[in-house]
């Protein structure tokens, strides 16, 4: 395939604002669309742009075609001890996300650990975004979602299982350890970026509809995405709809509908917990560990042909600063879209970094 791999380039701060007023114009409530904005923008900055504004369009075209609500707000419907149950009450999950996890800080403050599961919500973006809250308040965090189906149980060819990712961030004396992972090869964002830039996909990402292996990322999309590890991230993937839609009482991956049915809710469910470390060993030794346990890994003998080994979270910081320094990398389509809803909603684009 032909590639077409334009890009413009925005600030960080000016890319959250105009998020932050389009979501506005869209009905939600200064704090929501700021969060919102924040979950997409903070993926674009740690080159995570499957999850960044690129999605902003079909976010705002829910809200328009009442598939998600942007004034709902979601709310504890059950509350027990160190757990508790939230109704995500039809929100974009960008909302649901961050109230499910604060909830979960809550509780582990108290309690040394909270455990939340949030039903009745929608795509709730970077997995990571919400695990990281948990690290800024002295937490090991997870953070995990179900969605609509996109891979089979390992060899078959019936799509059953959804790709449900997987976040830990734990605190250090620095930037925190983040451990962020789809349960596929690689996540099916990525194979819709291949498919808009026109590039072909590697062999083993993807299957076509006869569950044969293709390069096509089209094909990929309207067939299967392949299970990392194969029967491993199939087993984890019903794993994660077992903590996240059967504990909250919410449908699981093959009853929960895509982001692109636009008029309807999609019954999206989260699970997240949240361990308070200082109720497990003092901070000051837990930091001193973990940082040794790092250093001692990005140190290590590098295998042939590989120039650095990195901890989980490295590459994103990496990513984060050259963003901060020299703006966030948008791909043109991404970028006509936002011209789409700057037009529709009469905000101001951010000014292009030359």
């Amino acid at each position: 395939m032909a590639s077409t791999k334009e890009v413009v380039k925005v600030g960080r701060v000016e890319l959250q604002g105009f998020t932050t007023k389009v979501f506005e114009a869209a009905g939600m409530s200064s704090e929501n669309a700021g969060l919102a904005a924040r979950a997409l923008v903070n993926a674009d900055a740690r080159g995570v742009e499957s999850h960044g504004v690129a999605r902003l369009a079909v976010y705002l075209d829910r809200i328009d075609k009442g598939g998600s609500s942007g004034t709902a707000l979601p709310f504890v419907s059950k509350e027990h001890g160190a757990i508790a149950v939230v109704d995500g009450n039809n929100a974009l999950g960008l909302v649901s996300g961050y109230f499910g996890m604060n909830k979960a800080i809550e509780l582990a403050t108290q309690f040394g650990i909270g455990a939340v599961s949030v039903k009745n919500s929608g795509h709730f973006g970077p997995a990571a975004e919400y695990a990281r809250l948990g690290a800024e308040k002295s937490c090991i965090a997870i953070s995990t979602t179900n969605v609509n189906t996109s891979m089979a149980p390992w060899g078959g060819i019936d799509p059953l299982l959804g790709n449900n990712p997987i976040a830990l961030a734990a605190p250090t004396s620095h930037h925190p350890f983040v451990l962020d992972m789809a349960l596929s090869t690689v996540a099916r964002g990525k194979i819709r970026l291949a498919d808009a830039r026109g590039e072909d996909i590697p062999l083993g990402w993807g299957l076509d509809s006869k569950g044969v292996p293709t390069t096509n990322p089209r094909e990929a999309l309207e067939g299967l995405i392949t299970p990392l590890g194969g029967p491993k991230g199939s087993a984890l993937a019903m794993a994660v709809d077992v903590l996240c839609a059967l504990l909250s009482g919410s449908p699981t991956s093959p009853e929960v509908r895509s982001q692109a049915i636009q008029d309807q809710p999609q019954h999206v469910s989260h699970f997240f917990l949240a361990i308070y470390v200082p109720a497990f060993v003092e901070m000051k030794q837990f930091l001193g560990d973990i940082d040794s346990m790092l250093e001692k890994i990005r140190k290590s003998t590098p295998a042939a042909n590989v120039n650095k080994i990195y901890a989980p979270g490295d590459i994103e910081l990496e990513a984060e600063e050259s963003a901060n320094k020299n703006g966030i990398s948008l791909q043109v389509s991404t970028w006509n879209a936002m011209k789409d809803k700057s037009n529709k909603y009469g905000i101001e684009l951010p000014a292009l970094i030359a």
